[in-house]
């Protein structure tokens, strides 16, 4: 969650379309109207999207845009990017896709932000003890371990950190990256393009937990329109991103994602946060001028989401007072997911 994958995954799209290779991207949420997509498709690159739930619920929706990807746009190479709270996508997605599709390669990476990696492996909570059992899962499921963000630890940090998860998952392959570093997202590629993994074991999954820590994480959609006829749109989309991170961190709100994709007609830009952190890129379009933008906002944060979509609305309401500005919503929903329900679940038969 906040880990840096769609980064990684946008300049890997870039450096492959450079070496003339066909990509694509299938982008995945619990809601709908996905910041993620929107930055994708800035490169140029082919994106669609599975959305009101995980692929392993929606299988068969998952399975029909790979083989769009495949038979229609003939596509060389696929990044399936799942929502950041799914697990068990080994037994629900990668073994039916081998059933069914056996001529599709899967390699499954697992990002893990280095600030927070060592928190959740010493059992420290940063989130309730369900959504770090999600957390641990996906670790111990991923053929690849992307540690990233490294550059936010100083050196001595890293080397025990490098040791730590090293001992933790012996048999993984463990990269150190930065998603925004050319030679990391070589790396990355190279290690798709090499591994193959063997022996994925059954994990043992408690779907009560693994419900339950779905159920903590509060998720929040919004599609909104900032206007101001003095040009000031840009500035004013700022000060409600800053004043939502500021709510959220001064009531101690873990955050699993709060991301925006803020536009006008000319140019987006993506801004990210994740758990106690100010955002992680700056805000790039303060001081734009424009008299409209739209703001695409997708939250899941430890909360209550109806609580949090009052606080934004309240948030609206104050900033509609201030003269020269309008904020429109175009659509706003506030949800928990359901219970996750895979459409396959294969296990081998020996250990089943």
């Amino acid at each position: 969650m906040g880990s840096g994958k769609t980064t990684a995954i946008h300049n890997a799209c870039l450096q492959l379309k450079d070496a003339q290779v066909t990509v694509g991207v299938i982008t995945n949420d619990q809601g709908s109207d996905l910041v993620d997509s929107r930055y994708i498709e800035g490169t140029g690159v082919r994106v669609m999207e599975v959305t009101d739930g995980c692929f392993c619920c929606n299988y068969d929706k998952f399975d029909e845009l790979l083989g769009t990807f495949r038979n229609a746009h003939h596509t060389d190479v696929v990044f399936a990017e799942s929502v950041g709270s799914c697990t068990d996508l080994v037994a629900t997605v990668v073994k039916p896709l081998a059933r069914y599709s056996d001529e599709v390669e899967v390699v499954v990476s697992v990002f893990a932000d280095a600030t927070i990696l060592p928190t959740m492996l010493q059992g420290s909570r940063l989130f309730v003890s369900s959504v770090h059992y999600i957390y641990l899962k996906q670790l111990e499921e991923a053929d690849v371990i992307v540690v990233s963000k490294i550059d936010l630890l100083p050196r001595e940090e890293l080397i025990i950190l490098e040791e730590m998860i090293r001992a933790r998952f012996p048999n993984k392959t463990i990269l150190l990256h930065n998603s925004i570093d050319d030679q990391d997202i070589r790396k990355w590629i190279d290690v798709l393009n090499l591994v193959e993994p063997e022996n994925r074991l059954n994990m043992e999954m408690d779907y009560a937990l693994y419900g339950a820590g779905e159920a903590a994480l509060g998720w929040l959609d919004a599609d909104l329109k900032f206007i101001s006829d003095s040009g000031e749109a840009f500035d004013l989309a700022a000060d409600f991103i800053d004043s939502i991170h500021n709510k959220v961190s001064g009531q101690n709100l873990q955050i699993g994602h709060l991301k925006y994709a803020v536009a006008d007609e000319h140019s987006m830009y993506k801004v990210s946060f994740t758990s106690g952190a100010e955002a992680q890129t700056p805000l790039q379009f303060i001081g734009k001028k424009a008299r409209e933008v739209s703001v695409l906002v997708n939250a899941r944060i430890q909360a209550d989401p109806e609580h949090f979509k009052r606080a934004i609305k309240d948030l609206i309401c104050t900033l509609n007072q201030i003269d020269d500005v309008k904020i429109i919503i175009k659509k706003m929903v506030a949800f928990k997911p359901g219970f996750p329900s895979p459409t396959h679940r294969i296990l081998d038969p020996t250990t089943c």
